[in-house]
């Protein structure tokens, strides 16, 4: 039986120990060698490729999400003013967290308040509507339709007229009005 010379070999461990190094022992004048395989170099590049895909993936459902979100937000506002619109008289507050402004905007009418930027965005962009998120260009389709509302009273004092991202709108209709009122002046 052949007799290791010292631990290192006996454990399977290459090379000497520090100790049973020479003194003055130095790399200078070798090279170092890396053998890195074209197997393993193009498994790294895929795995690269695959964590980039998804986090572009994800940041894709993250955005399908909040446009989502604010559809959403378009479609309850309007059901709660078809159902005040549909009775004789009513008076209710309306409560959304969203991601992006929601202005109210009468197209036809000048710009009033603080909001100029806002208002000057939609309409060179001729866009046909009066709710849109602000920015705009956040999704697809943010410029929506809301019905039955008196859109005159809304921007009398502030045109577009927007709400915040923690929105709390007063949603008015009096006895004998033809329309429903939305926000703070009614």
């Amino acid at each position: 039986m052949i007799k290791p010379k010292n631990s290192s070999q006996r454990f399977g461990i290459l090379g000497p120990r520090k100790s049973e190094c020479k003194r003055g022992f130095s790399l200078r004048g070798k090279k170092a060698d890396l053998n890195i395989s074209f197997g393993m170099i193009f498994s790294i590049i895929l795995i690269i490729a695959f964590v980039g895909v998804a986090f572009y993936a994800i940041r894709g459902f993250l955005s399908t999400k909040n446009c989502a979100e604010l559809g959403q937000f378009k479609q309850d506002l309007q059901d709660s003013i078809d159902k005040a619109w549909g009775s004789d008289e009513s008076s209710f507050v309306f409560s959304r967290t969203i991601g992006a402004e929601a202005c109210i905007i009468n197209i036809s009418a000048s710009q009033i308040g603080a909001n100029e930027e806002q208002y000057n965005s939609f309409k060179k962009l001729g866009y046909q509507g009066n709710l849109f998120f602000y920015p705009l260009s956040r999704c697809k389709g943010s410029v929506f339709i809301l019905n039955h509302i008196n859109l005159d009273k809304i921007t009398s004092k502030e045109n577009p007229y927007c709400l915040p991202k923690k929105v709390e709108l007063k949603i008015v209709k009096n006895f004998n009005d033809p329309r429903v009122c939305v926000g703070d002046d009614c």
